[in-house]
């Protein structure tokens, strides 16, 4: 297997890496890190350290493709999900600059076709996820519209053009969305003479010489991976059910990525005043667990350090750039293996490297006794959007969940009070009575009422099963009873596997992906409708047309 190791002596020069490891013991580190995917029966990635933009150590393991026996180098092409999008923001506020964009302008301006409702969104929305638009492959999911409106950009905006609204005032929050960088992907083919591809190649790509980018829809430039999960105890190779750019819908090698990082450090990523512009968030309205998201880049605390980050996840990838820029220190991990995390193996290498550099945490938690953590209770309601939290008590402390990607650790800081350990903005939440308050950078965002659980009075599983509609959408969806009073939603070709949904109230289900089902009644108590909220797509509105 071919494995691609560098080790370079100018670091010795630097002052802080006198406390970094040998090289010997680095090598050794991450030789531990990934022996579960060394060998030719397994797939595996690749992993790079940088510092000061130059390449201290990369290496590639396991197989690229074990049907044809190739192994991954740092040379093969690996899907990069949605650390794609730091490059599509990139090319976007490079056109801003150059004055073929209006950052501040409507989305409407450039895409007419979209809902009246949109207009109120802006370009600078879109790159900050805070348009509220909702997510086109949350909505494909949870509508069981299969791959085909995801199958070019013309459908994917043709979904978003049958959208009824924001899911909140632009500028309101952030609420991640997919939609948001498949309409900056198609803004920069409307705003100059260039698709996303051409225009990034040309601007950045090829002046850095990361000779084999490319995007879904173009012949790939190299040794393409595939991305595989466990079927029945075997590797099995996925599919890329997505042609959308933007969003995703890029492949690079580890040495492309090295190169870009390489220029980011020295300033040739455009120029130093492009950087700086990526790296800056707008105020307020911050997501707790990616931090304030600037044009591409997560701004977020790992480890007492401010980090510079996006990762991503798809179709059995998963990738992730963690820079910690004031150690100018880097880290790339790219993965074709589903139960191989790039987030944690990032962060594995960097807790070995930088070891010395991180604050050690100082807890100020308490113990509860177990009746103080039984009033913290299980489900909880939001009293104004009729949203549901889940709180998990765990050894060490609290879990919280909700739509939106929202999952964090808490710690009891007073017997009524929980406080985030890995929010990137301060999050917590305080009994109050019998409310539960949710406090975010300062404020209460929300109002939480208890959920009895399990629920003390229950409909038959039966009473909610049939076929539904939204005709906006133009989607059916057919739920079906499923054992323990579940229900199924009946995906024909799914994109993602939803499993079934649980009832934790009358007229209310709920699964462990994100999403929430509210049934509404007629005058004479018969199911007529429901509404779906699914993770990063709220307010999808159905109809019961047959039972």
């Amino acid at each position: 297997m071919k494995i691609v190791m560098m080790i370079l002596a100018f670091l010795v020069t630097t002052t802080w890496v006198e406390a970094m490891p040998s090289d010997q013991d680095l090598i050794n580190e991450v030789d531990r890190l990934v022996a579960r995917w060394e060998g030719d029966q397994s797939p595996g990635g690749a992993v790079a350290l940088i510092v000061e933009g130059r390449p201290v150590l990369v290496k590639a393991f396991g197989m690229a493709d074990l049907s044809a026996g190739s192994s991954n180098s740092a040379e093969t092409l690996f899907y990069l999900a949605s650390l794609a999008k730091p490059f599509t923001a990139a090319s976007v506020v490079h056109a801003a600059r150059a004055g073929k964009i209006d950052l501040d302008s409507s989305v409407r301006d450039l895409f007419p076709e979209l809902p009246k409702s949109f207009a109120a969104a802006t370009i600078r929305h879109l790159i900050h996820h805070s348009s509220g638009i909702p997510d086109v492959y949350d909505t494909a999911i949870a509508c069981d519209l299969g791959p085909a409106v995801l199958g070019s950009s013309k459908a994917g905006i043709g979904l978003i053009c049958k959208m009824t609204g924001p899911s909140f005032s632009p500028g309101e929050r952030c609420l991640y969305s997919n939609s948001g960088y498949l309409l900056l992907a198609e803004s920069l083919g409307r705003s100059t003479d260039l698709d996303l591809a051409a225009y990034s190649r040309k601007h950045f790509f090829d002046p850095l010489e990361m000779n084999r980018v490319s995007y879904l829809g173009e012949k790939p430039r190299g040794e393409v991976a595939v991305g595989y999960h466990v079927k029945g105890g075997v590797w099995e190779g996925g599919e890329i059910l997505t042609n959308l750019r933007g969003p995703g819908g890029m492949f690079a090698s580890m040495t492309d990525l090295v190169r870009f990082e390489s220029a980011w450090w020295d300033g040739k990523y455009g120029d130093r005043k492009l950087q700086a512009a990526l790296v800056v968030a707008p105020r307020g309205g911050h997501n707790p667990k990616l931090g304030p998201y600037a044009s591409g880049w997560m701004l977020q605390r790992y480890r007492g350090l401010n980090v510079e980050r996006h990762f991503g996840g798809a179709f059995d990838f998963s990738t992730d750039l963690l820079r910690f820029p004031s150690l100018g220190t880097t880290v790339i991990t790219l993965s074709n293996a589903s139960s191989l995390s790039a987030t944690d193996l990032s962060e594995q290498v960097a807790d070995f490297v930088l070891r010395d550099e991180f604050k050690s945490p100082e807890s100020e938690g308490v113990e509860l006794t177990r009746g103080q953590i039984a009033a913290f209770g299980r489900l909880w309601k939001d009293t104004s959007t009729l949203d549901i939290w889940f709180l998990t008590p765990r050894a060490s402390g609290f879990v919280v969940a909700a739509l939106g990607d929202l999952k964090l650790s808490l710690e009891a800081v007073e017997p009524k009070r929980l406080e985030a350990t890995d929010s990137h903005i301060p999050f917590a939440l305080e009994l109050k009575e019998k409310e539960l308050l949710v406090h975010q950078d300062g404020r209460v965002i929300a109002t939480l009422e208890s959920i009895p659980f399990p629920p003390r009075q229950m409909r038959e599983a039966t009473d909610y099963a049939g076929e539904y509609t939204s005709r906006s959408l133009g989607a059916t969806i057919t739920l079906v009873a499923a054992p323990r009073g579940m229900l199924k939603l009946q995906q024909r070709r799914p994109i993602l596997g939803l499993p079934p949904f649980m009832p934790i109230a009358s007229d209310l289900y709920v699964c462990d992906l994100g999403a929430t089902m509210v049934f509404e009644r007629s005058a004479q108590g018969r199911v007529s409708g429901m509404t779906i909220h699914a993770n990063r797509a709220w307010d999808l509105r159905f109809d019961k047309v047959r039972n």
